[in-house]
């Protein structure tokens, strides 16, 4: 990070070096959902993630603002990018997931804390599965019978994953572990 100086001229003659904050700069609709996007990717790939729910409510958060100041423009990029791209397939695929969810939660009106709760389930759903997604989503041919045996468990190994990283919502990890 580069660290911004200001040198301002004293009434004595001396000068005096300050820091500043560099200005925020606001990112397109794109490149935030880009950023989101390349944020919970990583995040889902790692091996042992430190403050793992911290830094999942912190995307989550941030996907929601986003959401809620456009909702139908948000909904178009996803959906529309989700056709044009798959390298980025099961963070994509949990964005979305959890943008839908929200929206319906908010329709049924469900309880602030219910909808925390399917809000963890939607980004986290295939949670270690993530890289078989993504070679999935992106490879012609149909899917192997191997690889057919390894996604109907991945729920399964995301809700254990997501206890061993702290998650402990019981309904939290049944949706994951049955959102097939």
């Amino acid at each position: 990070q580069v660290e911004m100086l200001d040198l301002t001229a004293q009434t004595d003659g001396s000068f005096r070096l300050d820091s500043v904050a560099p200005a925020k700069v606001e990112l397109g609709p794109r490149e935030a959902w880009s950023d989101l996007l390349l944020r919970l990717h990583s995040l889902l790939r790692e091996t042992e993630p430190v403050d793992f729910a911290t830094r999942l409510a912190t995307l989550r958060d941030a996907a929601l603002k986003r959401l809620h100041a456009h909702p139908d423009a948000t909904l178009m990029l996803l959906v529309f990018e989700s056709s044009q791209e798959f390298g980025d397939y099961s963070a994509r695929h949990s964005l979305l997931t959890l943008l839908v969810c929200d929206l319906v939660a908010q329709q049924l009106q469900l309880s602030p804390e219910l909808r925390t709760t399917l809000q963890g389930a939607a980004l986290t759903m295939n949670y270690g599965a993530t890289a078989a997604h993504d070679r999935m989503a992106a490879q012609v041919d149909a899917a192997t019978p191997a690889q057919r045996q390894a996604l109907a468990a991945h729920g399964d190994r995301a809700a254990q994953r997501l206890a061993q990283v702290g998650i402990n919502d019981p309904v939290w990890l049944a949706a994951v572990r049955l959102h097939h």
